[in-house]
């Protein structure tokens, strides 16, 4: 504790919604990791406040800057070093999807203590090789001060001379050539529309009803229909399932098939899907002959390119994970006579001796969700603290708090170009999407699945954290919305039915 004292701490994000599971197994060899890795020494402690199962992330301010500047440094002048980083990440996000897929539809009542323990920690297992390695490349690289995306934009400054020419061709070269799962999705839910739409029936049930209405009636169209409606409702019911839920309704599905069937425009959107990636390939080509890259610069624009998929992907494949992990938890809540709230806040390593020798603290499970603290120095275990001693540990810290004072324009990042007015709605969680309505200008501390329907109805988009490959960077340009990301201070000193001005192609958000 002497030494902890020492330490000048500061938060970094808030992570709404979340558990003991899903971050505790990574924190016990951290900074360790990530120094083995060729990363640096200077992430090995680390700080999870949680609050109401809320968790705020917490460095060292000192140790994290040089941190963040070494990974800078080291992508700038050994691409291939951060390359090799990203392809280890797909491999190891591949291999926890697969292994997760296959435990879905396991019935887990049916095994002994043993094997339920022994299923847990094989599926932990691989989320930490998922989560562990993509904290590099996907996390701390763009982290706090959104270093690579700030030296690709500088570098591109010596080329592009127009603020809007300058987003534009970031734009281009830092979209994906590959698919998210939530692409993959709108692709197929593309292809069943054809279908439906080749039904008099089923089109006449979707276009002349509510949404209730078409889910009583599901029944009455074809067998094979109603199928194939099952079956993509299953496979991707979890899509926005983020670290605790819940699941998507069918309603989701079903709204968006409707407002399929009303554009008209089906074939249209399958042959643009079709030629998305050539057409990106094709433009990359061009801007890298026109602005003269060498080998190198192109290089690293590919590697943020890469960055920006493996964002989506990697959280894709860690939510998938949650959901699957969610039906294990849930059998051994009903094993221990605990909620599915409470075996979250078991740690991982807790978990065989509750249900062999039923050893857990179910007020201590309680305590952990309403108030403690997990830190780690990456050498030892994680030391979960709570209550009193909690309470202590905070006292004896050093915070580095950001001043913030009232402002009437805001600066940041132009993730997507574009101008926008509109009402501010501050979205941070799921329960916030029933305010947000269509034309708001949306704030977020940052964005993620789940709060992509909210995404949609935005005018604009703004965050506090982020940087140009970045969720809410990567949705809106897909969206084709004004994106300001990076404000660090937009969700502080904004509020709920704000009238503001965004101007994302200059990176300027103007209260008015």
């Amino acid at each position: 504790m002497e030494e902890i004292k020492k330490f000048r701490w500061f938060k970094i994000e808030k992570i709404p919604k979340c558990n003991y599971l899903m971050l505790v197994p990574f924190l016990e060899e951290y900074g360790t990791y990530i120094e083995k890795k060729g990363g640096g020494p200077h992430f090995k402690h680390v700080l999870f406040i949680v609050n109401e199962g809320t968790l705020t992330l917490c460095y060292l301010r000192d140790d994290f800057t040089k941190g963040i500047n070494f990974l800078l440094n080291k992508t700038v002048k050994y691409p291939e070093w951060t390359e090799k980083r990203n392809s280890e990440l797909v491999k190891y996000t591949k291999n926890y999807f697969s292994f997760a897929k296959s435990l879905e539809n396991k019935d887990f009542s049916a095994l002994s203590g043993k094997q339920l323990a022994g299923v847990f920690d094989q599926l932990i297992d691989r989320q930490y090789w998922s989560h562990l390695p993509g904290q590099i490349t996907t996390w701390l690289l763009e982290a706090d001060r959104q270093l690579f995306s700030n030296y690709l934009l500088d570098l591109l400054k010596k080329k592009v001379k127009s603020d809007q020419k300058l987003s534009e061709t970031f734009s281009v070269l830092t979209t994906p050539e590959k698919s998210s799962f939530i692409e993959i999705e709108s692709k197929e839910s593309l292809e069943l529309v054809k279908l439906l739409k080749k039904d008099q029936k089923t089109k006449n049930l979707f276009l002349k009803n509510n949404i209730d209405e078409i889910k009583k009636n599901l029944n009455k169209i074809s067998p094979s229909l109603q199928q194939k409606i099952k079956k993509h409702y299953q496979k991707y019911l979890w899509l926005h399932y983020n670290y605790e839920g819940p699941v998507l309704e069918l309603e989701y599905f079903l709204e968006i098939w409707r407002g399929l069937l009303k554009q008209n425009n089906i074939e249209e959107l399958i042959e643009e899907g079709k030629n998305k990636f050539a057409e990106i390939k094709k433009k990359r080509v061009k801007i890298f002959k026109q602005l003269n890259f060498s080998k190198k610069e192109k290089k690293l624009f590919d590697i943020a390119r890469d960055i920006v998929w493996l964002k989506s992907w990697r959280k894709d494949c860690m939510y998938y994970g949650a959901y699957v992990l969610d039906k294990i938890a849930k059998e051994i809540g009903r094993r221990l006579g605990l909620s599915l709230r409470q075996v979250r806040f078991f740690c991982n390593w807790e978990v065989k001796d509750a249900l062999l020798k039923d050893k857990y603290d179910a007020n201590k499970l309680n305590e952990r969700y309403n108030f403690s603290l997990i830190y780690t120095d990456s050498v030892h275990r994680p030391v979960v603290y709570i209550g009193k001693a909690a309470q202590e540990f905070l006292d004896r810290s050093t915070f580095v708090e950001q001043k913030v004072k009232k402002v009437e324009k805001l600066f940041g990042i132009c993730a997507s170009p574009g101008r926008a007015k509109g009402r501010v709605s501050i979205i941070e969680t799921v329960d916030d999407l029933k305010k947000m309505k269509k034309g708001d200008v949306m704030l977020s501390e940052t964005t993620y699945p789940a709060l992509v329907p909210a995404m949609k109805l935005a005018s604009a988009i703004v965050t506090n954290v982020g940087g140009l490959t970045c969720h809410a960077a990567i949705v809106s340009r897909e969206l084709k919305i004004p994106c300001v990301v990076g404000t660090k201070i937009a969700t502080k000193v904004l509020r709920d039915g704000d009238l503001v001005e965004v101007d994302a192609t200059r990176g300027i958000v103007k209260k008015i």
